[in-house]
């Protein structure tokens, strides 16, 4: 059972492994490059800290290696463990109780107590094998390169950041046999999880949260500062989210042998009700399009609630990026803001925005995308595809509502993003032109489409590889121009560089216009894809 616990966290595994392995070699790799052992570009970074301390706790001595990187690289180990921990704890009971594990296993004696507990040690045990290769490679890293970095530091505090994960796994779990689908749970806990993150965030700045901040997992990971001179772990504060963990584990195990299998706490009105053959259908209800909407409705909101709450706030950094960057004129650290952040042309926080967040924005639409692609390859596993089709619905017509229904979600992204940024400059005093603010958000669509229609030939052809080659794809995208100035040394990285990230097919519409060339060849991407993807399902026989 632990083995299989384990084998289930693997592309978890190797995902953010390679995630934050790289983002290690970079934070590392480029440090001394950078200059940030000098005081002057030390206090850039501290008030951009004090400025995103809703999203990540300010950290004192940046410009020590330690400091730098417990707030750039370590601190955000509870977000992002914290959404991995929201994914698979709601899939360990009531993902696999949909596909009839859960029977399985209780049929042949084990018992609730020893199934929850062991998925609960099998996501510990992921956690510890991504913190590790973290270690290694930072540690590593930064031995071979001569700068002070401890492993027992950095193993303390990246032991202190996980701390919170566990906990959310198990209530996730929770979440997941108190509602009736996998779906209901993760939508509801997503929300959850980004409530309480901010609740801790803001807590920092906002004094009437204080007093509430204990109610998070996240609260208990600002008191840890093993990587700082003088500093360690705060064995209290450490335990706290694992005893928490274990105790809402339990109830997940009381909660799984207190009702029949497939049922929940809570019942939601025609819930997983099948569709009737025959019944002429009316109104919203007779376009497919809407129905998947409607169906995705919790999961949607949640990741609407997230693009706006994440735009506002990385609109309201615009002003201190653009003193830091003044701050630091003539460094390699100020080169590397320029080229990184877009702060290089005659209106800084303009391109700050056109080019760091919409950028950043085309990440989060890519990631929408391999959701999707996901969750198309799990139709495709888990059955439910074979009964679409038995039901009499076209082969290709499975593609083309596919791709409808991904092109709507994305346009209320895209809308989310659009009221969050106009809303933050207005309130930052930032002056953008509307126009172009409309075509930035616009042309996100695009973007979106084109990584789901590259997914959607991949899950048609080969369901299992799609979401790992995708998002090997994001991520590549995403790093290389944090890289360029630093690998080469630079203010003027190579295009044929630049050129590896997928997402300069987007350009910087907001500041430049349109990318002609990037929005033609995501267009053909589109086309491409979704024909490859049409003609694969015709071809391919169900469920291989």
């Amino acid at each position: 059972m632990l083995r299989y616990a384990l084998r289930s966290h693997l592309a978890g595994i190797i995902g953010y492994s390679a995630f934050f392995g790289g983002y290690a070699v970079i934070e590392v790799g480029t440090f001394q490059r950078l200059n940030q052992g000098s005081a002057q570009t030390g206090a850039v970074f501290q008030i951009v800290s004090a400025q995103m301390s809703y999203m990540d706790r300010p950290v004192a001595d940046l410009n020590l290696l330690g400091g730098y990187i417990e707030w750039f690289l370590l601190g955000f180990f509870p977000l992002f463990f914290g959404l991995w921990a929201a994914v698979a704890g709601t899939g360990a009971l009531r993902g696999e109780d949909e596909r009839g594990l859960i029977e399985h296993w209780l049929a042949a004696g084990v018992r609730p107590a020893q199934l929850v507990f062991t998925r609960l040690a099998g996501f510990v045990l992921a956690l510890l094998l991504v913190m590790a290769a973290v270690v290694l490679i930072g540690g590593g890293l930064a031995a071979l390169t001569g700068q002070s970095l401890t492993v027992r530091g950095l193993l303390l505090q990246s032991l202190a950041e996980a701390a919170p994960a566990p906990a959310l796994f198990a209530g996730a779990m929770v979440f997941g046999r108190l509602l009736p689908t996998r779906r209901n749970a993760l939508g509801v806990f997503g929300i959850v999880l980004v409530a309480m993150y901010f609740v801790n965030g803001f807590s920092r700045t906002v004094d009437w949260l204080k007093p509430w901040a204990w109610l998070t997992p996240f609260a208990y990971a600002d008191h840890s500062d093993a990587l700082l001179p003088g500093g360690g772990l705060n064995l209290l504060d450490f335990a706290v989210p694992l005893v928490a963990a274990v105790l809402l584990a339990g109830l997940a195990a009381w909660m799984l042998g207190a009702r029949d299998l497939g049922s929940a706490f809570v019942r939601l009105g025609g819930e997983n009700r099948p569709p009737v053959r025959g019944v002429r259908r009316t109104g919203w209800a007779a376009i497919p399009t809407l129905v998947a909407l409607w169906d995705q409705r919790l999961g949607l909101s949640v990741w609407m609630l997230g693009i706006f709450a994440y735009a506002l706030s990385t609109v309201g950094l615009t002003k201190g990026f653009v003193h830091g960057t003044e701050l630091a004129a003539g460094s390699l650290g100020g080169l590397q803001m320029k080229v990184a952040f877009g702060l290089d042309g005659a209106d800084p926080a303009a391109g700050f925005i056109g080019l760091e967040w919409f950028r950043v924005a085309c990440l989060i639409l890519a990631a929408y995308a391999i959701v999707q692609v996901a969750r198309w390859a799990a139709e495709d596993a888990e059955g439910r595809l074979e009964m679409m089709l038995a039901a009499g619905l076209p082969r290709w017509r499975v593609i083309v509502d596919r791709g409808l229904t991904l092109i709507a979600a994305g346009l209320l992204l895209a809308t989310a993003n659009l009221a969050a940024v106009w809303l933050g400059t207005r309130a930052a005093g930032i002056d953008l032109r509307v126009d172009r603010l409309l075509l930035a958000s616009a042309l996100l669509l695009p973007v979106l489409a084109a990584f789901g229609a590259a997914g959607a030939a991949l899950a048609a052809w080969r369901p299992r590889v799609a979401t790992y080659a995708l998002g090997a794809v994001v991520v590549l995208g995403y790093f290389v121009p944090l890289m360029a100035v630093p690998i080469f040394n630079s203010p003027t990285p190579p295009d044929w560089f630049l050129d590896l990230s997928v997402f300069r097919l987007y350009g910087n519409p907001l500041n430049e216009g349109v990318f002609w060339n990037g929005l033609y060849l995501q267009v053909g991407i589109l086309a491409a894809g979704f024909a490859v993807a049409i003609a694969a399902m015709r071809r391919r026989e169900v469920g291989r």
